[in-house]
């Protein structure tokens, strides 16, 4: 039973590279080994290469001198964060409060083999993001330091110590999601203030990280007598990455008693976070009157309660609504210093500076993909839209206007920003708006077109639609695709002397063509797509 578990949670993990939700069938091995490889290309060479880069610097620095330990300190650290990061934000959602709760809880299953199925899924998932960084850094060590018996032997040791912190914190703070998570009203809303809380604060570190590490490099004896003394756990742990084996021994052990805490935490109250429903009110009923609302205006409301409904569908398909009030209130701030430095870089004309804006703008505007995984949100669901007096456009339709203006508030208002931070003139301003307006519609058009060729319907847990879905992935760079041939076309006609005016003109007009054979062609596979279903 328990291997059968393990399996379905491995196959959920990676279910976009096994099965065909368009065509409702497995993939070919051909197919499968083409997405495996993709995804094996862009781990070790993406990450892989970049954590290389950054391991051989500091290692270059630091293991000559005999801060080797030091080293390992930071590199671990870096590992156990993007580990973290990259499955803290599924964990409550696939550990207990996944859409199958109810139906393996009604079967004869030990609850502790539910429990220990997920725990892997997290476990592997966390492994990914953490090896990325502790294999690279194990690798430049030896290539510095030659390789021994014991620190090749401690260096296996680490690599699971590694994961075992990643695991704890990942449940950790997943346990305290979701605890908080079922006992809120709005808990979606919250869950999502807190994640972007999150977010905001290992951006900070990502952003402040070269100067931090440079800082370390320079003050690198002083640093690690202090770790020494006020932060032994690091220092025991960077002693096993040299080749302490009692070190490394203990540090395993100590991590190995904080996952058994940890999983007899979770052991002790999955039931009551995975049963229970939330906190009750006892409503009086009252006699009033209600409004009967036009159809367009009844699907665009179930829109919006969808959206704000769940934090996984709000941080991963909304994050750039975030981004673009943050940078809009970051360019008024620090205007000034953007004015000197991009003017530095590319030229102090106002053409250049609404070119920029309205880069910038469509940038953040393609991270927000709200209606490519909508469709496949409905579920086993979609049966109550399919016997709605409704035709199939308009239901679609509600979708696309919902990403229309959850996207068109925010790059408004970053664009005003922007206009009054770059000091642009009228007419490039109303460029600005214009042109970002209707690629914010082109692209909401362009995300349900790709959401409609792969809907999935069949899922245990949105975390699949949202993020395990290769057409959000299609739908995020296909977007951005406009923004690299609007500046690329900008750069080419400033070379050229062609008026701005003009070309800004013209990529008006053919954003307008493009949303409009968008829709179109949305408006062509609707029927067939919401029909078969």
């Amino acid at each position: 039973m328990l291997k059968t578990l393990v399996k379905k949670q491995l196959y959920e993990l990676f279910r976009a590279y096994f099965f065909d939700a368009k065509k409702n069938k497995m993939r070919s091995k051909g197919q499968i080994a083409g997405f495996i490889t993709f995804f094996v290309v862009v781990i070790v060479i993406c990450l892989g290469g970049m954590f290389t880069a950054i391991s051989l610097s500091t290692g270059k620095q630091l293991i000559p001198v005999g801060l080797g330990w030091l080293y390992f300190a930071i590199m671990g650290g870096m590992a156990v964060a993007l580990g973290a990061f990259g499955s803290v934000f599924n964990t409550y959602s696939s550990l207990f409060l996944a859409k199958d709760n109810d139906l393996l809880l009604s079967m004869p299953i030990p609850v502790k083999y539910i429990i220990n199925s997920r725990l892997l899924s997290v476990y592997l998932l966390g492994a990914l993001y953490a090896w990325s960084v502790m294999i690279p850094a194990e690798i430049s060590y030896f290539i510095i330091a030659g390789v021994a018996f014991k620190t090749f032997l401690c260096a296996l040791i680490m690599l699971i110590t590694v994961t075992l912190i990643v695991l704890v914190l990942s449940c950790f703070l997943g346990w305290i999601v979701a605890k908080v998570s079922v006992k809120l009203k709005n808990k979606s809303i919250i869950t999502a203030f807190i994640s972007l809380v999150f977010i905001a604060a290992y951006y900070f570190f990502y952003f402040k990280a070269s100067a931090l590490l440079s800082y370390i490099m320079e003050n690198a004896n002083s640093i690690g007598q202090t770790l020494k003394v006020k932060a032994f756990p690091l220092y025991l742990f960077g002693q096993g990455g040299v080749g302490n084996v009692i070190a490394a021994i203990s540090t395993l052990c100590i991590f190995i008693v904080l996952f058994l805490a940890t999983w007899m935490l979770i052991e002790k109250s999955f039931l009551s976070i995975a049963t229970t429903s939330g906190p009750g009110k006892k409503l009086v009923y009252k006699n009033k009157e209600f409004k009967a609302q036009p159809v367009d205006a009844a699907l665009l409301s179930k829109e919006f309660a969808r959206f704000v409904s769940s934090a996984n569908y709000m941080l991963n398909c909304g994050l750039g609504i975030v981004m673009l009030l943050i940078v809009g209130i970051l360019v008024l701030i620090k205007s000034d210093y953007l004015l000197l430095h991009m003017g530095r870089t590319f030229g102090k004309g106002s053409d250049i500076f609404a070119a920029l804006a309205i880069l910038m703008i469509g940038s953040m505007n393609a991270m927000n993909d709200m209606a490519t995984p909508s469709i496949s949100l409905e579920g086993k669901n979609i049966w109550l839209l399919q016997s709605l007096p409704v035709t199939p456009f308009q239901i679609v339709r509600a979708k696309v206007r919902m990403q229309v203006i959850v996207s068109l508030i925010p790059s408004i208002f970053c664009a005003i920003c922007m206009i009054i931070a770059f000091h642009l003139p009228v007419g490039m301003a109303i460029f600005v708006l214009a042109v970002s307006a209707i690629f914010i519609v082109m692209v909401a058009y362009f995300d349900m077109w790709v959401g409609m060729e792969r809907p999935i319907m069949n899922w245990s847990t949105e975390v699949i639609p949202i993020k395990q879905n290769l057409s959000v992935l299609v739908a995020i760079f296909g977007s951005w695709v406009p923004c690299v041939i609007f500046i690329g076309g900008f750069a080419l006609s400033h070379f050229l002397k062609v008026n701005a005016y003009i070309y800004f003109g013209v990529m008006t007009v053919l954003g307008l063509i493009f949303a409009y054979i968008f829709r179109l062609i949305v408006k062509k596979k609707c029927q067939k797509c919401i029909e078969s279903l």
